[in-house]
């Protein structure tokens, strides 16, 4: 009964923040489409070419984040009955493979031998992937780096995303810890609460190391697969 209402209650969380994006980020988006298309269609764009990219970009911007809202909404909890031996280094060298060079992005990874009790590789994947998506889009260097470790010690095992970009802000980090949104206080995206959520789908738990103008480190700590 109470992974019922545990489960209960992490999708009404998920369905809030979906409500909140779709309602609040496609809403301003697709406002923003509107306005430079009537530029267009009223012939008031210098250049043309330079507002139809601007839009396209909003469109794209508006259909990842769609799909973000989908896979989220349709993310299925996990047991650990469910966990299985899995090297965190291989998923992690996958996943870090598709982001070395975007953006102008570096991609490093110190991968130490690391197996962990993880109960879906794909949701681990995931939340993977958007902890390096918003590394490298909240970088506003020239050349964004991030770096990606795998490590055990002991009776943890764990992956790690080091930046060097400007570190996230306090509300997004009380955000997470406090695991609610409110209309005063919420995250700009979907990428943290997506990487939580698959995170903990995977069968890990997901925290903020450390955060500052130098950049973040953001941890995914699970059971080692031999914990018996």
């Amino acid at each position: 009964m109470l992974r019922d209402v545990t489960d209960r209650r992490a999708y009404e969380q998920r369905l809030q923040v979906a409500n909140r994006v779709l309602r609040h980020n496609l809403r301003n988006d697709m406002n923003v489409v509107h306005g430079l298309a009537g530029r267009i269609a009223a012939g008031d764009a210098d250049d043309p070419a330079a507002v139809a990219a601007r839009i396209q970009s909003k469109v794209d911007g508006v259909v990842e984040t769609s799909e973000k809202v989908r896979e989220m909404t349709r993310m299925e909890p996990s047991s650990v009955d469910d966990a299985a031996p899995t090297e965190l280094g291989t998923v992690a060298e996958e996943v870090a493979t598709q982001f070395d060079g975007e953006g102008a992005a570096t991609v490093e990874c110190e991968l130490s031998r690391a197996p962990a009790a993880v109960a879906d590789e794909s949701a681990l994947a995931t939340a993977l992937s958007n902890l390096l998506e918003n590394a490298v889009e909240h970088n506003e260097c020239d050349e964004p780096w991030v770096r990606v470790d795998a490590e055990r010690n002991g009776d943890r095992a764990w992956l790690r995303v080091v930046d060097d970009g400007p570190g996230l802000p306090e509300e997004e980090r009380e955000v997470l810890r406090r695991e609610t949104e409110t209309p005063l206080k919420h995250s700009r995206g979907l990428g943290l609460w997506l990487a939580s959520w698959s995170a903990r789908a995977a069968g890990g738990e997901l925290a903020v190391e450390s955060s500052g103008p130098d950049g973040t480190t953001v941890r995914i700590e699970f059971p080692p697969a031999d914990r018996g």
